[in-house]
């Protein structure tokens, strides 16, 4: 396997962020994308939807997604499916 730089490590890859939504999360959200990820999920119990916009406008092709939703009582629930995901 190449070694990627650190600027692109995440190239194509799909990533979900658990509480994205503000804080180390939301950086982390940011980080990714910057790094070639192509898709960011970012799961939180408060809104995400600001990130994943934010996303979108400065990552020209990145896929970004809010789903507000508490995983812990979503694990209880029930399995929630990702299909594809590499991070």
């Amino acid at each position: 396997m190449p070694v990627l730089s650190a600027a692109r490590r995440f190239e194509g890859q799909v990533c979900i962020v658990t509480g994205g939504a503000q804080g180390i999360g939301r950086a982390i959200a940011m980080a990714l994308a910057k790094e070639g990820a192509r898709a960011v999920w970012i799961f939180d119990k408060l809104d995400g939807t600001a990130v994943a916009t934010a996303l979108a406008q400065e990552i020209p092709g990145i896929k970004a997604h809010a789903l507000q939703l508490d995983l812990a009582e979503e694990c209880v629930g029930g399995a929630i499916c990702l299909g594809e995901m590499e991070i």
